[in-house]
């Protein structure tokens, strides 16, 4: 700062007496222009001026950013909590509308609705819900029907929905390569946000996947997992989850939905997208990941790019994380940390120093674990 102030007052001193010559040759009616090595001066001394005030501007901007994106996160916690209240419980994380098989597992690999779509009417976006008919229809419906059949014709609309940028799901400091990614065949747009799929991380699951999927109607732990058999409720309004009494470790200690912004590296593989999975594998670019995040090994933000003390490579099955956890943690672009949504509707900043295995405390909601985030 020291050396910046002295840069600013010397600045300051040259141009002015730079000003007063002009003005002293002016009045003696002796126009004097600037010399080359003058005018090289002014340019230096404005060129560090604003090398000086960059920094300042950069971290306002981003400020700005991280403002409008906890914004994001409070409405979507406020739509969650609505929702709560209107039917008594939370979303789905996803739903299939299917009926369980003997086995308790889903009976096929289907698109899944997400939580996203589910608190859309609580989102001023009415309209939209509707439109997508998720109440209805199936999600794989919606992406099988061939629109230029009379059949599938009615599917058009719906499928022109799901390419619908939503504003409130996309955090400013998020980078998005293209405006939609693709499912398939069909273009839908992209998230910054997903529902938090329990405590699991990579050391206790099954080789990095989730294990009792989340897709399905198994409880693992946290508040928006997934339910294969809760059609509408009442119908036409979409699934219903968890209720609130059953957050024995306390709302305010509970996370329900966290940034998950695009690795750069994988930008076709990552981030997330608002309408649900495609896929009931775990695996991108289709699956639950573009609807879950989770508690990572590496930590929070360790997936943005690749995790340090390890060379990165150009293949994705030789990257740091491996491709089952590739893009699958809680991931922002802020600087040195990751904002979540707790079940009180508080939005929390959660820093990168915070343990794994504390943070995984925070993503289940009944494991008796007492959590003070705020001392990282």
């Amino acid at each position: 700062m020291a050396g910046g102030a002295f840069f600013k007052r010397r600045g300051a001193d040259v141009f002015r007496e730079l000003v007063e010559r002009a003005s002293d040759a002016a009045r003696r009616g002796r126009p004097r222009g600037f010399t080359l090595v003058e005018l090289l001066v002014v340019i230096a001394i404005i060129a560090t001026l604003l090398a000086l005030l960059l920094p300042a501007v950069q971290s306002a901007r981003e400020s700005a950013r991280r403002s409008a994106c906890q914004n994001n996160l409070k409405q979507i916690g406020l739509a969650l909590l609505v929702h709560e209240s209107a039917k008594r419980a939370f979303p789905a994380g996803t739903s299939v509308m299917m009926t369980e098989t003997a086995s308790g597992k889903q009976g096929s690999n289907e698109a899944a609705w997400g939580w996203a779509v589910f608190i859309l009417p609580y989102m001023e976006q009415g309209k939209l819900f509707e439109t997508l008919g998720s109440g209805t229809v199936k999600l794989q419906n919606v992406l099988n029907a061939n629109t230029a059949s009379p059949i599938g014709a009615r599917f058009k609309l719906a499928q022109d929905a799901l390419q619908t940028q939503m504003a409130p799901y996309k955090c400013p400091t998020d980078v998005y390569p293209n405006p939609v990614r693709t499912y398939g065949t069909k273009p839908v747009s992209p998230s910054s946000y997903a529902a938090v799929a329990g405590g699991q991380n990579a050391e206790t699951c099954n080789g990095g996947y989730f294990c009792s999927s989340p897709c399905y109607d198994r409880d693992t732990g946290g508040v928006l997992h997934g339910f294969a058999d809760r059609m509408a409720s009442p119908p036409g309004k979409g699934p219903v989850g968890e209720k609130i009494s059953r957050i024995t470790d306390g709302a305010s200690k509970t996370a329900l939905v966290s940034e998950k912004a695009t690795n750069v590296r994988w930008a076709d593989d990552t981030g997330a997208v608002w309408i649900g999975t495609a896929s009931l594998s775990d695996v991108q670019p289709t699956g639950l990941a573009l609807v879950y995040a989770r508690p990572m090994t590496e930590g929070v933000n360790s997936d943005l790019y690749e995790a340090p003390g390890v060379t990165a490579s150009t293949t994705r099955f030789n990257a740091t994380l491996s491709y089952e956890n590739l893009g699958k943690g809680f991931v922002s672009r802020h600087p040195g940390g990751c904002q979540f949504v707790f079940a009180d509707g508080s939005v929390v900043f959660i820093s990168e120093a915070i343990p794994s295995s504390v943070l995984a405390g925070l993503c289940n909601r009944n494991d008796g674990a007492s959590v003070d985030y705020k001392k990282y």
